[in-house]
């Protein structure tokens, strides 16, 4: 009957509030476990038949921020813009040295403008680059630390920044954090 429909109504309300926060948090920890397995498995990949894993922390899902530091085209101009001041340097040293002719000296004034204007002209696109980039990525990220220990008591930490797609379904990319110039490395599906 109408009346006893009405009287039903907020009770209905609060059991589908219930159930929608329910799912919705199934849903979430259902993402967060997804994730933290397949964690577990990219660090399982990391050892061998004579060593354990542990994880040290549980995965925490972030929205996915990928640096500009952390991109392999960065790390490539920084490494062209090193070996041309290194080549700068020789010859500034090969400048500096007496030199008996005035070719040879010109030659290589021309030298030292060209490198020097080169590393200027790397420093100048890395920043124009920087200032555009958009750092927010489609997907999500943790930061996962795991150790590995051999049976003969060696033990070694790692540091990675994974990166899930949307779904969490698979770890797109990984950033070692161990490494003294972190880059980020794609992982290929499959």
């Amino acid at each position: 009957t109408p009346a006893s429909f009405a009287a039903m109504k907020p009770l209905l309300y609060v059991i589908l509030t219930v159930f929608l926060i329910l799912c919705t948090a199934s849903c979430r920890d259902d993402r967060r476990g997804r994730a933290q397995h397949l964690a577990d498995a990219f660090a399982a990949s990391h050892a061998d038949t004579s060593s354990t894993v542990k994880a040290l922390a549980g995965v925490r899902l972030d929205s996915a921020r990928l640096e500009y530091s952390y991109l392999p085209s960065t790390h490539e101009k920084l490494g062209r813009a090193r070996r041309l001041a290194e080549e700068n340097r020789r010859i500034l040293a090969s400048l500096q040295a007496p030199q008996y002719s005035p070719v040879v000296f010109e030659m290589l004034r021309r030298q030292l403008w060209d490198t020097g204007t080169a590393v200027e002209q790397i420093r100048e696109e890395l920043m124009r680059e920087e200032r555009a980039y958009e750092a927010r990525r489609p997907g999500w990220m943790a930061f996962y630390r795991f150790r590995v220990r051999r049976n003969d008591g060696y033990m070694r930490f790692f540091q990675y920044m994974l990166y899930y797609d949307e779904a969490v379904t698979r770890i797109e990319g990984v950033v070692d954090m161990n490494d003294s110039l972190p880059v980020y490395r794609a992982i290929p599906e499959g």
